[in-house]
This record gives structure tokens, sequence and C-alpha cells, in this order.
């Protein structure tokens, strides 16, 4: 099974619900074989990046929300909202999970 995941922090960034999100997919990937691909923002880099945790693939976006430029945050948006489309277009997940609510989320 292919899951993404879109949400708005993701792990090393502290969040509550991402912890309990990595116990709930441990716990399924226990019983059944499955891709995670995690899509998140977050606000300790601005940059995009990959890295992977345990069984998760993790793709950092850009995140420009605290950006003082409106411009540039419309920018970012507009780019956010097209690679997405393009990741869930290419990957055809069987599951797509969101949680939180950033630019990322909604353009999911």
């Amino acid at each position: 099974m292919n899951i993404a995941i879109f949400i708005s922090k993701f792990y090393p960034e502290f969040s509550g619900v991402s912890q309990r999100i990595i116990e709930l997919y441990e716990q399924i990937h226990s019983k059944r074989k499955i891709k995670v691909d995690v899509y998140c923002g977050g606000y300790e880099s601005n940059f995009s990046h990959s890295y992977k945790h345990k069984f998760f693939s993790i793709k950092k976006l850009n995140d420009f929300s605290n950006s003082k430029f409106k411009i540039l945050k419309i920018f970012f948006n507009i780019i956010n909202f097209i690679q997405i489309f393009f990741f869930i277009k290419k990957n055809k997940y069987d599951f797509v999970h969101i949680i939180g609510s950033n630019n990322i989320t909604s353009s999911a």
C-alpha cells in the first residue's frame, strides 16, 4: 500500500501530532507492508530537502508562510501547489492523509 501524508510539521521538529502519526503508522507497518511518503513544511529551515526516519521517506517543502513579503508567499504557495499536484499524480497513492493547516496541507 502506497500512502502519502501531508502535514504541517514533522520529525525532527517537535509536533505532538507528528509523534502520534509516527506511532499510528508504525502499528500499521507491523501488520501490513506499507510505503509512506511524508510531505511537510516547518519553521526550522525554509528550503526543500529530503531525509528518512525509520520507514518514512520525508520531503520538506519550501515554507515561506512567515515571510513579510506577500508576493514571495504567493509565489511559493503556487510552486508548492504545482509540486504537490505532480507528486500525487506521479506516485499514484492508495491513500492520502492530510493533517494540520498550513500552505502545504491546503495545497494537498
